[in-house]
């Protein structure tokens, strides 16, 4: 009698003790949902903002850039009143500099050919020192094609960039695919220009191999020296993959001659055009972009027999 009221005792116990954990669990969770509700939401991630230029004021074609960035004067000098082309809800906005102004857009609202001015935050771009030197640089050296009416965004296609800085002309000279460096030569490469060519008559008649000019930036390469692009990155030279680039420029029938345009001072473009006419060979050698030394190279010459 005694052993079977102790097993009913140890049953309550068991059963006691299982109702206080459960109860414990649910006031745990009671608890835990209670502070979640109380938690404030969690803070979104802000969307990523991007600084596109407007057209501020009507811009013609073959305008230069640099003068865009100037304050607009009237007939008689007088400057301008600048009016905002910014949407009033656009929260970063630069002040108008010039005849453009710079807003900061959503970037999931900004189309691959919008000219972007980078190195800026969007809350610097009321500074309007920095982004006067943030547009220098950016389009100091382009210049319009196309008319630009006020309220348009400043698109990639309508500027030519590499425009010769002042005092400067740009010039054109053949190149193939061994004096164009293999046809990786891009706007805004530096190169020197070695040229060979002979000299003297009878027994003093020689070649000779020297430096022209030097760190030279290249301005323009013609959309068709690409194909030169497509053949230097060819491994083997009897590959499947370079005679499909071979085919390709039989069956549009394009020589493999092509022409890089170079900014060189007016003498310099004397000498380089010269030497393109007359000299046996005008090659181009690709600097590092951080090279800018002239160096003193003597030249190189031999004698013909």
């Amino acid at each position: 009698m005694i052993s079977e009221t102790r097993k009913r005792g140890n049953r309550f116990m068991l059963l006691g003790l299982a109702l206080a954990v459960l109860s414990i669990f649910l006031i745990t969770q009671y608890i835990s949902q209670i502070k979640a509700e109380a938690a404030p939401p969690p803070t979104p991630t802000p969307e990523p903002l991007v600084a596109v230029i407007y057209v501020a004021d009507t811009i013609v074609a073959q305008t230069r850039m640099v003068d865009v960035l100037m304050p607009p004067q009237g007939a008689g000098g007088e400057p301008i009143e600048a009016i905002n082309v910014c949407d009033p809800s656009i929260e970063f906005k630069s002040p108008v500099i010039g005849r453009l102004q710079v807003c900061a857009l959503p970037a999931r609202f900004v189309a691959s050919a919008t000219v972007i001015l980078t190195g800026l935050a969007p809350t610097e771009l009321a500074n309007a020192d920095l982004v006067q030197l943030a547009l220098n640089e950016r389009l100091g050296r382009e210049t319009t094609q196309v008319d630009m009416q006020r309220g348009s965004l400043l698109q990639v296609d309508a500027l030519e960039s590499n425009r010769a800085p002042a005092g400067m002309v740009e010039v054109g000279i053949g190149v193939d695919l061994v004096t164009s460096v293999g046809g990786r030569l891009r706007p805004g490469h530096r190169v020197d220009i070695v040229v060979s060519y002979a000299t003297g008559a009878g027994d003093g008649k020689r070649t000779v191999t020297e430096y022209l000019l030097q760190d030279i930036e290249v301005v323009a390469v013609p959309s068709g020296s690409l194909r030169f692009e497509k053949l230097g990155q060819v491994q083997e030279a009897n590959s499947d993959a370079a005679y499909a680039v071979l085919q390709e420029m039989a069956m549009n029938n394009r020589p493999l001659d092509n022409s890089v345009v170079l900014a060189v001072a007016p003498n310099d473009a004397l000498q380089l055009i010269h030497m393109a006419n007359f000299a046996e060979e005008v090659r181009l050698l690709l600097r590092s972009p951080s090279d800018h030394e002239i160096r003193a190279m003597d030249p190189v010459s031999i004698i013909n027999n």
